[in-house]
């Protein structure tokens, strides 16, 4: 998947702008793109069209990352330098809105008109939810929950409502699989002290009531589990 989406991205740009890709890009562990992948295989279609799609919604993550850790002041992502402290604060703004560019581009010349408005609606609430961060609108757990839903489930429902808009299939089952994983994800990465920031769900609750939390959330998704989203779940065993 990594080298797939790392040729079609090396079409697409020039070399400087490509090597910052990359360093954006290195380390992460893909859930978004396999997510789209292991949904065609639920439904028994090709992922050959959808490697673009693919690639856009990786990059649109590399962009949140970008901008994210200017907003959060990480030094640090993925174990490695975070992006504006490696080139600058200047540099992380403008690669961020040119990954965000490039992967609307991509959207627009390869797919409906439905799934651009699509990708468009969900870039849209990823800022929503990091709006609602800067502006301290997260005050309890229930606008935390409409945060997280925003800010990081999105992507994760978008990345299986692609394929299933691309091949004209409806499975609110997916969709709720997806929106779960993601809110489940991001109460993970909480707990797990991963994400460098104040916001954090323990802000709001305990870390014996988040770890209920995930607890229950992993047993209802168990519940609507399908056996082509292997290796999906796993991903959590690493927090």
């Amino acid at each position: 998947m990594d080298d797939e989406i790392l040729h079609f991205m090396k079409q697409r740009l020039d070399k400087d702008y490509y090597e910052k890709f990359s360093f954006a890009f290195n380390s992460g562990k893909r859930i978004r793109p396999r997510l789209m992948k292991n949904v065609c295989i639920h439904i028994g279609k090709d992922f050959r069209p959808l490697l673009p799609a693919a690639a856009a919604v990786e990059v649109m993550h590399c962009m949140s990352l970008a901008h994210d850790d200017i907003v959060d002041e990480a030094n640090m992502r993925r174990n490695k330098t975070s992006f504006y402290k490696k080139y600058g604060t200047n540099s992380a703004v403008l690669f961020g809105d040119l990954f965000a560019i490039t992967a609307i581009e991509i959207i627009a010349e390869n797919y409906a008109k439905e799934i651009y408005l699509e990708f468009l609606k969900t870039f849209r609430e990823m800022v929503e939810g990091q709006i609602m961060e800067i502006e301290n609108k997260v005050n309890g757990v229930d606008s935390y929950f409409t945060y997280a839903e925003k800010k990081t489930a999105s992507l994760f429902v978008l990345s299986a409502k692609i394929p299933l808009m691309h091949y004209g299939i409806k499975d609110d089952k997916i969709l709720e699989f997806t929106k779960e994983f993601g809110l489940l994800f991001q109460i993970a990465n909480d707990v797990a002290g991963k994400g460098n920031k104040e916001l954090s769900i323990l802000n709001f609750i305990s870390n014996e009531e988040a770890r209920n939390t995930i607890s229950d959330k992993e047993d209802h998704l168990r519940k609507i589990y399908m056996r082509s989203m292997d290796g999906i779940l796993e991903i959590l065993d690493g927090f």
